[in-house]
């Protein structure tokens, strides 16, 4: 009877564990292309900034982040790091203190280029 016990209650996790898996992938595969938004609105409400005398100065809405700049254009954040080391975004963005810092205007040009 302990042996029964044991073994229901292995199986009880196992199905436990597959159930837990599936809705984990079923979340990761709906929600990878709202990750590089959230990150980005994340970024909005923390207030996104270069720091350029020790003190955070928030972006205006004429600059973004990658998060912000990758949200902008429509893009899942990996792609758009491939875009970017790809030279494509050349023009667009500049780079201070290690971090790039797209122009929205830049970014308006360059998606009108790439529809017309």
């Amino acid at each position: 009877m302990m042996e029964k016990r044991g073994l229901q209650k292995v199986t009880i996790i196992a199905v436990a564990i597959i159930a837990a898996s599936f809705i984990l992938v079923v979340a990761i595969n709906n929600g990878t292309r709202y990750i590089g938004d959230a990150i980005g609105n994340g970024l909005n409400s923390i207030g996104s900034s270069v720091a350029s005398t020790g003190a955070n100065q928030p972006f205006d809405d004429a600059y973004m982040s990658d998060y912000q700049a990758s949200a902008f254009i429509k893009v899942n954040y990996d792609n758009f790091l491939i875009i970017v080391e790809s030279g494509e975004l050349s023009g667009t963005f500049t780079i201070i203190q290690d971090e790039r810092v797209f122009s929205k205007e830049k970014l308006i040009q360059w998606l009108s280029n790439r529809i017309e």
